[in-house]
């Protein structure tokens, strides 16, 4: 009767130590609604680093970043010289980010809209800047922004 106690206890640890795991390649889930994975970027949500068109941040829907109207942005044909001065998440789902890039200036009627997929490995040219989103879940997204002058 005592080895069947003893065994009983040993088996409960057991699957006590199989329900909690043993860290080893365990991701936190930080307490997401849903259970999954939190997303997390370099940056965070310090969307001042995007200044200079580099930065990996955390976005979500209505999100503005600012940006450096002096850096060397492209023409728009048509309308010469873009002075892009922040960047407004638009939409957000799962599969893609709607993205503009216009002038901070309220009465300008100028900008730039694109559609940038989640997590398709490509990186998106957008007038001297390249553009990528890592992942998305939950109303919020992985944005990776660089400059680039090629």
């Amino acid at each position: 009767m005592k080895r069947l106690g003893i065994t009983a206890g040993i088996v409960a640890l057991a699957l006590l130590a199989v329900a909690c795991g043993d860290g080893s390649g365990d991701r936190d889930t930080g307490g997401s609604p849903a259970g999954g994975d939190e997303l997390s970027a370099a940056d965070a949500t310090a969307y001042d680093e995007c200044f200079d068109a580099t930065c990996e941040v955390l976005v979500e829907k209505g999100t503005e970043i600012e940006l450096d109207p002096d850096l060397e942005w492209e023409a728009t044909p048509g309308l010469g010289a873009s002075s892009w001065q922040l960047a407004t998440i638009t939409d957000l789902s799962d599969t893609e980010v709607g993205l503009t890039l216009s002038a901070a200036d309220a009465s300008s009627t100028g900008g730039m809209a694109t559609i940038l997929p989640v997590g398709d490995g490509k990186t998106y040219y957008l007038k001297g800047m390249t553009a990528k989103v890592l992942d998305a879940s939950g109303g919020q997204a992985v944005l990776s922004l660089n400059w680039s002058n090629d």
